[in-house]
């Protein structure tokens, strides 16, 4: 059987309505994960990237792809409930450092083993080959992408 040929445009849309839903179901998946702590997917997703690193709101904002406000509320959140806090930004007065608690790192600690037991199950499901192959083809995407991201996505 001979494989039709599909246009770039067909090829790269396929792909990003796939991300999409695949984004969806990782979300609908945390979420169910997170239900039985204070974490939501929003609030796991953004602690998950302050845990051994401070980042600024806009860093964090830019490397998820995601609203700088959007960031901001769930920021504020995680450090109203003590999950996180602002640290001073050496670099810049203004805009200051997100940084994990000793509480935050701890609420990520006790979902561990239920994350532990879902990625096992994944990873039965789906093969240890083939889910080692999907994180290599989607961090070459992702890595070629960015670095081509002025040229492909230019600022209006």
């Amino acid at each position: 059987m001979k494989k039709r040929n599909r246009s770039a445009t067909e090829v790269v849309n396929g792909i990003v309505l796939d991300v999409f839903k695949l984004n969806g179901y990782f979300i609908k998946a945390a979420d169910c994960l997170t239900k039985e702590s204070v974490l939501t997917s929003a609030r796991w997703q953004i602690l998950g990237t302050v845990l051994h690193e401070q980042h600024t709101v806009a860093a964090i904002a830019r490397t998820m792809g995601l609203a700088r406000q959007s960031v901001q509320r769930i920021a504020d959140v995680l450090v109203a409930d003590g999950l996180a806090e602002f640290l001073p930004n050496p670099a810049h007065k203004r805009a200051k450092l997100l940084s994990s608690t000793e509480k935050g790192l701890n609420t990520i600690i006790k979902i561990r083993p239920e994350v532990d037991a879902w990625a096992e199950s994944v990873k039965d499901i789906i093969g240890e080959d083939e889910l080692e192959d999907a994180e290599k083809v989607i961090k070459n995407l992702l890595s070629k992408l960015m670095r081509a991201e002025e040229q492909l996505i230019p600022l209006s």
